[in-house]
């Protein structure tokens, strides 16, 4: 089931936990089959694998460095901003 996430007026970005919980709606919804392939079949559980391992290698990263995660909401950016937020992820 999906997570209702509340977002005010000048919220430009979410958090690290926001970020999270998105992504495991996303790996629950590969495996209960409401996420589908192009083709209208349903995702490998190696795929979801992957998923997983993905979440917890970036679960560990984030616990071991002073790497912050953000997921930038793009409709609320000033392009500055949006080219700011851009070039800060390609540095990394």
């Amino acid at each position: 089931m999906a997570t209702k996430i509340k977002i005010g007026r000048k919220d430009k970005h979410l958090g690290e936990e926001v970020f999270f919980k998105l992504l495991d709606d996303f790996i629950s919804d590969s495996y209960s089959g409401r996420r589908l392939k192009k083709n209208g079949t349903k995702i490998s559980d190696g795929t979801i694998k992957n998923y997983i391992h993905f979440k917890k290698t970036l679960q560990q990263f984030s616990a071991y460095s002073t790497f912050e995660i953000k997921l930038f909401i793009t409709d609320k950016l000033t392009q500055t901003e949006k080219e700011r937020a851009n070039w800060n992820c390609h540095l990394c």
